[in-house]
């Protein structure tokens, strides 16, 4: 996330757009919350002070360190709801918080995850998850979905700007100011947000992703390639042999279907990360992350023996790295 002081931040872009963890709680480090809320009640940590932790670090930038800090957020208010000492409009905020740290580090289908639950939570009342949700199905290029979820919110606003007081007659030479309205200009947001995804996608319908000719090497590709251009083993398949595996990972030679270039294709599984995080390993969203930024963004000095990354994918069950293979090669020192 960007911007955050406490009252107001992450990427503000008007009432909508602005994250509330500037005036909630937020995060992802499961294995900590877990062992944190299983003490009982009277020792759960205070919200507003994970709170206050959380937006520090998303003020400077920090978002690996930030994120646990509002799953925990998340998993205390969610014991709290359980136990009735909460309502579920705290979770729900918190939820929406961490779908905004999700997003900023570009874990879109986690991000859409929080702001679904948020969305349904509240019962389809809360704006804010509203807006999550819709820029997350966007990004993820889900871009019908997204624009279901504006119709939604934006007759959410509809329906609170009639049930609001009229305005008081104008005085002589006076007009209202309808610019400072929370409501309206939440409604501006979504009117924003909908015109972004319709241009999204016209262009995608305009240049689809599957044109193939002229691509000449996918290495150079500026877009994301999708997981389905490579042929790949899977596990279910007789041919399946793997080049190595991990507690939530496996990595497989692959092949781009138009190109014929050659890949270790790294599969990172959804369902395992969640698991070890509850298990073990709270930070293993961020390990994901952090790998994900160094090899993409090409931070280290080249060596033969260091994998570069050429893109990074996604799915609903995984994640997934393009990288070069070293077939001739050992270890950085050997």
């Amino acid at each position: 996330m960007t911007s955050a002081s406490s009252a107001g931040t992450v990427e503000a872009t008007s009432n909508c757009s602005g994250d509330d963890c500037a005036s909630s709680n937020g995060g992802h480090a499961k294995n900590d919350a877990d062992d944190t809320v299983d003490r009982g009640a009277d020792t759960l940590p205070d919200p507003n002070d994970l709170r206050l932790a959380a937006n520090g670090a998303y003020a400077a930038n920090k978002l690996d360190e930030a994120l646990p800090i509002y799953s925990l957020a998340v998993e205390v208010a969610r014991k709290r709801m359980e136990q009735q000492q909460q309502s579920c409009t705290d979770l729900v905020i918190h939820l929406c918080n961490r779908s905004a740290c999700l997003y900023k580090m570009e874990m879109y289908d986690e991000a859409c995850s929080d702001a679904a639950e948020a969305v349904a939570l509240s019962k389809e009342t809360n704006s804010k998850a509203f807006f999550r949700l819709a820029r997350a199905q966007i990004s993820m290029k889900d871009y019908p979905s997204a624009m279901e979820t504006i119709k939604k919110a934006t007759t959410l606003c509809e329906d609170q700007l009639k049930q609001q007081q009229p305005p008081p007659p104008e005085d002589d030479g006076g007009s209202n100011d309808k610019s400072s309205n929370p409501i309206l200009l939440q409604k501006q947001e979504f009117d924003k947000l909908l015109a972004i995804a319709l241009r999204k996608q016209k262009e995608s319908a305009a240049n689809p992703e599957t044109s193939p000719q002229d691509i000449a090497s996918i290495k150079l590709e500026p877009r994301t390639p999708s997981i389905k251009e490579f042929n790949r083993t899977t596990k279910s398949s007789e041919a399946y042999n793997p080049l190595g595996e991990g507690n939530f990972s496996s990595v497989v030679v692959c092949q781009h279907k138009i190109t014929n270039e050659t890949f270790a294709l790294k599969i990172i599984e959804k369902e395992e990360c969640k698991k070890l995080a509850k298990r073990q390993h709270p930070n293993v969203y961020n390990e994901v992350a952090m790998e994900r930024r160094i090899l993409t963004q090409n931070r280290l000095p080249y060596h033969v023996n260091v994998v570069q990354a050429y893109h990074a994918m996604q799915g609903k069950q995984y994640f997934c790295r393009a990288e070069s293979i070293h077939a001739y090669h050992g270890y950085l020192y050997s």
